[in-house]
């Protein structure tokens, strides 16, 4: 008995086993199928992993998933619903983006495999000062798609003019970088000059290669001092009388043009001294106050320009008070004829919108007064008065409906009232017709 129980047992067990596998093998096939993609990174000079990329993926314009790169430059399987558009962004820190497209849409799903495998393998490279990557960070460099078969494809075309681009930019690079060194031997080149005629005492020499050298490279310490050093030798060396005598002509020149209100050209003196002995604070004083004075004289000229501007925006919209203002404002600045002309003739309008806007109410409180009398007479039934207030009225207003409608009416009033009273005298007439008659017979 015991026996038979355990064969019995054994094959519920199986037919519970199968009935369980038959029950996900239907839940997997029900599954709706997924893009599965498999993305790996390297950097492009060196061709190692690149761990730490981040991939950011967008789906139909949102943000959908952010994942990283392990340190095989392997990120984690993203799984991406069919039916959908999708933007990846492969980044990292001191790298250039790429972005790649992704056509999620599949007429018939039902032929997909749960798992559609989707691999994008990527090298990125490093950013580089002074190159514009924006194009590349932004623009698509494939855009991948599924084929009718549910396999991945791409525009091979349009991959192949980004390919074409990414080796122009490579190219690019490479010039700047051969340009860097270039400039980094054109600099190494002009201090070794240099520092050999400061050895030599050539101080003129040496500040001149020390300059050379700055123009390429400004923020090196080193090489300022040293250029700073020379130019104190070498404003020693040459401070004999001739150089002072025309440091100083240079200077009275300048006074005398600072003087006049000359100011450019004594900028122009005041710069040519700095040149002559470039380590005296003078000079170098007097052109920051000119240059401060025509700063000013170029800010008070845009803002005349501005006020004079906004007063004849404001005299084409008939707004006179802000004309006047800003012609006054402007004439505050400086004297101008032409401004001058304007604010009278702002003034002019002014004056003549005000007189027109006075004989406007004055009509119109005399037009209200006629009408308010006519209706007054009207209500009363006094008609033939309220009729010459009414065509008083209208004459000063033309066209308006009440007194016209009102004239109307009174017409037809009239009218009625001169028929009633001949009915009436016809009336009369004849009874007293009919009386005479009567008594005649």
């Amino acid at each position: 008995m015991n026996l038979l129980m355990k064969k019995v047992y054994k094959q519920m067990m199986r037919l519970l086993t199968f009935a369980i596998l038959l029950f996900f093998s239907g839940l997997a096939l029900a599954q709706d199928p997924v893009i599965s993609l498999d993305v790996s990174t390297k950097d492009d000079d060196s061709g190692k992993k690149l761990a730490g990329s981040t991939v950011e993926v967008y789906k139909d314009g949102k943000l959908f998933v952010t994942k990283q790169s392990a340190s095989n430059g392997r990120v984690p399987l993203i799984d991406l619903p069919l039916g959908s558009t999708y933007k990846i962004v492969i980044k990292k820190e001191g790298y250039v983006a790429k972005v790649a497209t992704l056509d999620g849409r599949f007429d018939y799903p039902e032929d997909l495999p749960p798992f559609v495998p989707f691999p994008i393998q990527t090298s990125l490279f490093r950013k580089v000062e002074g190159v514009d990557f924006k194009w590349l960070e932004t623009t698509p460099m494939i855009k991948f798609e599924l084929d009718q078969y549910g396999n991945q494809t791409w525009d091979k075309g349009y991959t192949t003019g980004m390919l074409k681009k990414i080796e122009d930019l490579k190219k690019e690079l490479a010039e700047k970088a051969d340009e860097d060194a270039k400039k980094q031997a054109d600099f190494d080149a002009y201090v070794k000059t240099a520092d050999a005629a400061n050895t030599k005492k050539e101080y003129e020499k040496a500040i001149q290669n020390y300059d050379k050298a700055l123009e390429i490279f400004s923020d090196k310490a080193d090489v300022k001092k040293k250029r700073d050093d020379a130019q104190k030798a070498w404003d020693e060396l040459k401070a004999g009388e001739e150089t002072e005598k025309k440091f100083q002509e240079k200077m009275a020149a300048a006074k005398d043009k600072f003087a006049a209100k000359s100011y450019k050209e004594a900028l122009s003196l005041y710069k040519e001294a700095a040149v002559i002995k470039p380590s005296e604070a003078l000079p170098k004083t007097r052109i920051q106050e000119i240059e401060k004075l025509l700063a000013d004289e170029k800010a008070n000229e845009d803002k005349f320009n501005k006020f004079v501007a906004d007063g004849d925006k404001a005299l084409g919209t008939e707004a006179y008070d802000d004309a006047i203002s800003n012609y006054e404002s402007a004439l505050q600045v400086k004297e101008d004829a032409g401004v001058k002309a304007k604010l009278e003739d702002a003034k002019k309008k002014k004056q003549e919108k005000a007189d027109a806007e006075a004989a406007d109410k004055e009509k119109e409180e005399q037009y209200n007064k006629l009408i308010a009398e006519a209706d007054k007479a009207f209500t009363s039934k006094s008609y033939e008065e309220a009729k010459t207030k009414y065509q008083g009225a209208l004459d000063l207003k033309p066209g308006e409906s009440h007194p016209s409608a009102r004239l109307s009416e009174i017409d037809e009033i009239l009218n009625k009232l001169k028929a009633d009273e001949d009915a009436a005298k016809k009336l009369e007439a004849d009874y007293k017709k009919l009386i005479e008659d009567g008594d005649a017979s």
